[in-house]
């Protein structure tokens, strides 16, 4: 029997579920149960498929029953009724991808995963799995996944408007600005009343500051729907780029009467205040964000730079810091605190900060005129004049100018200095810093740590790397992938690992130039900090030395060319490099489930010549507080399970890791599976395997499930869509 798909209507959330075509049964239940669906009267589809099932009707009304429930956020219930689709039906291919959004619905999206490629396996052409997959990989942040399966939707069908308006959400966030316009305009051809596809446009106009462009969007997707609520914020940021600070203020009170429990709201509307100088109301606004959210690190940074201009410097000094030790590369903060101690008379500790930052690589007038300043107030003649010059040469100086006249004049007049030229205090329209969010960043080289290798974990960072399938098949991996995601769910439902302090590459988003990425300025080097701890897991091939005619190891990327390992390859050595020299945490864990991929037998991380990385000289390579533990030593192969979808190294090693609630020592944890790694090894594959583990570590004991201490969020998502 054919199952066909029903489309998504014109209106309907990209959410929407995937229901069973009405030729699939026959009772006036589940006709009626079709009709209603139109209507959006979910909890009445519930009723007339559950006599569509009393009916006899099946799979279809089970499954039909389950996107009703789906549409409802009830989501058990909807995996439960798909559960019983597949029981009646296994290859029920809608049953499959229905269980799967809903799995996505609850957050568990290795599971939806694994349904959705069910559903796609089952059927190729499966128009809605490819969808529902492509979300599924974007909440995962597989940005480049999620593209691919929106390009095959739209392959399947050129005149959907949501798949059309999805693939420019990928391409939006992949910064490929104007590919996300020409689809968001054809979505609009295909579906005029589509308001999501006139949002979204509107967002990537705003993201490409063509504000007035934005607005034409974001007023007809309220237009169409006064109700979305992400259009109302978008447009309020759009009339904040046009300095239209009122209709932004509007659209932002709009926005929290719908969603008052939203802080980023009240952060873009307390910046509304602040660049029309109401700071009373600035920091009122800033302080119900951080009621909302006590870890909204942008939203102290704001408050205190309001709190500056309302000469409350002691509260502005003390929100300043709360937001540096988050994120210690935000210069704008650092020099707002600058300001703060410069006009409260702290000069010395003002001339301290204004130098950390500069010498962290800030740039701008702001900071050169607070060093001017502090110099000047010091009585340093020729060091005050060289930062004045250096500040009126920048660009945005006469921009703003008027800000810095007058807190030039507060910390000299408080210093009892004169300020010549200064007439009074302005009242145009404040000049704010750049946002928190859009920070310069940069890397540090290491820095001394207050915290012992042994002392509290501060906070907590990650990098997971599993690649099963290759640019190149050859190369292809039986469990390598899974391993890595299972590494995943381990650290985030056992280790106490936050989600956002996760970069995961499996697969085809694990390319060479994403790998370098992350250990370079983009993931661990940008965030990890004195006092944290890093850990690293990688499930791959790698390459012996030999092979190399330099004479380097390399891990294999999706993208490797193992005759070409010099131009497409990822050298260790240069790994070492970066977490010895840039990555500022002295506690990193390595786990490295690799070995060499030339001619790999199919369940054997290892080919014709074996060899792996030695642990013992990569250590040596990254110095102290580096503890690296190896799948197997030198000249030895690590091996898949035939008992099992995982590497026998990493099954066991996850296990153990588990053990006393997840109390244990990672050297212990090793200990206790050396030896059964090397039987079953022996006993099912004849072979040689010995986990080897390498690293200066001193302190106590390395337990990677202990709580962060001090951990520092990575802030809201400023979603832009509906």
């Amino acid at each position: 029997m054919t199952r066909k798909l029903a489309k998504f209507g014109i209106g309907a959330m990209l959410s929407t579920l995937i229901v069973a075509s009405a030729a699939d049964a026959e009772s006036q239940w589940f006709q009626q149960a079709r009709n209603v669906e139109r209507t959006g009267q979910w909890q009445l589809v519930v009723e007339l498929n559950t006599k569509a099932i009393a009916a006899g009707d099946g799979a279809p009304a089970y499954n039909n029953r389950s996107n009703a429930y789906g549409e409802l956020k009830q989501f058990q219930q909807a995996i439960e009724d798909a559960n019983e689709a597949i029981r009646l039906d296994p290859k029920y291919a809608m049953a499959y991808a229905n269980r799967g959004q809903a799995y996505t619905g609850l957050g568990q999206n290795f599971k939806a995963l694994d349904d959705l490629n069910k559903a796609i396996e089952l059927d190729p052409n499966l128009f809605h799995g490819y969808v529902i997959r492509g979300l599924c990989y974007n909440s995962m942040r597989q940005l480049t996944s999620a593209l691919d399966d929106f390009k095959k939707a739209v392959e399947l069908d050129p005149n959907s408007a949501v798949a059309l308006s999805d693939r420019g959400l990928a391409y939006g966030q992949l910064k490929q600005l104007p590919l996300a316009i020409k689809d968001f305009d054809r979505a609009i051809a295909l579906a005029p009343t589509y308001a999501a596809a006139y949002g979204n446009r509107g967002a990537a106009y705003n993201d490409m500051k063509e504000f007035e462009h934005a607005l034409d969007s974001l007023n007809k997707a309220i237009e169409l729907d006064p109700t979305f609520t992400t259009a109302h914020n978008n447009r309020g940021i759009a009339y904040k780029g046009l300095k239209q600070f009122p209709r932004a203020v509007q659209d932002f009170d709009r926005c929290i009467s719908m969603e008052p429990g939203n802080p980023l709201t009240y952060l873009n509307r307390g910046n509304c205040y602040a660049a029309m100088k109401d700071y009373q109301r600035a920091v009122a606004d800033y302080s119900k964000a951080i009621a909302l959210d006590p870890k909204f690190i942008a939203a102290y940074g704001s408050r205190a730079y309001s709190l500056t201009c309302l000469k409350q410097y002691v509260a502005a000094v003390d929100d300043a810091n709360k937001a540096i030790e988050a994120n210690p590369n935000s210069y704008e903060v650092f020099c707002t605190k600058g300001w703060a101690l410069l006009m409260s008379g702290r000069v010395d500790e003002a001339l301290g900060v204004f130098n950390a930052a500069l010498e962290r690589g800030a740039k701008g007038c702001w900071w050169f005129t607070g060093l001017g300043t502090a110099y000047d107030i010091k009585g340093n003649a020729e060091l005050a004049n060289k930062n004045y010059r250096t500040a009126e040469a920048c660009p945005e100086y006469q921009i703003e100018k008027q800000r810095e006249d007058e807190w030039k004049h507060i910390a000299l007049a408080n210093a009892g200095k004169q300020t010549p030229g200064f007439t009074g205090p302005s009242s145009a329209v404040a000049v704010l810093p750049r946002s928190v969010g859009g920070d310069k960043t940069l890397t540090l080289p290491p820095v001394p740590s207050p915290d012992s290798v042994g002392g509290p974990i501060r906070d907590k960072w990650a990098l997971v790397i599993g690649i099963s399938h290759f640019q190149h098949p050859e190369y292809d991996l039986p469990n390598a992938a899974k391993d890595a995601k299972d590494f995943y769910n381990y650290l985030v439902s056992d280790a106490h690992f936050s989600p956002d302090h996760i970069r995961m590459l499996i697969d085809k988003d694990a390319t060479s130039t994403n790998i370098r990425t992350s250990f370079g300025d983009d993931w661990l080097p940008k965030l990890a900090e004195p006092g944290d701890l890093v850990v690293v897991y990688i499930s791959t091939h790698g390459t012996p030395a030999a092979k190399d005619r330099g004479g380097k190891n390399y891990i294999v990327a999706y993208d490797t060319n193992r005759d070409h390992l010099y131009a497409t390859g990822v050298p260790m050595d240069e790994l070492s490099d970066r977490i010895k020299n840039a990555v500022k945490s002295d506690r990193v864990l390595i786990v490295m489930d690799t070995c060499y991929s030339g001619g790999a037998a199919a369940n054997a991380r290892g080919g014709e010549t074996p060899d792996t990385f030695d642990a013992n000289k990569l250590v040596q390579d990254m110095g102290n507080g580096r503890l690296i533990i190896s799948s197997c030593s030198p000249q030895q192969r690590a091996w898949e399970s035939k008992n099992y979808q995982n590497g026998v190294f990493t099954r066991f090693f996850l296990n153990a890791l588990k053990q006393s609630h997840g109390n244990v020592d990672v050297r212990k944890a090793f200990d206790s599976i050396k030896e059964p790694v090397a039987w079953e090894v022996k006993r099912d594959w004849d072979a040689e395997q010995v986990p080897q583990i390498a690293g200066d570590w001193q302190g106590s004991e390395l337990n990677i499930a202990a709580k962060a201490t001090k951990p520092r969020p990575m802030g809201p998502n400023y979603a832009s869509t509906k």
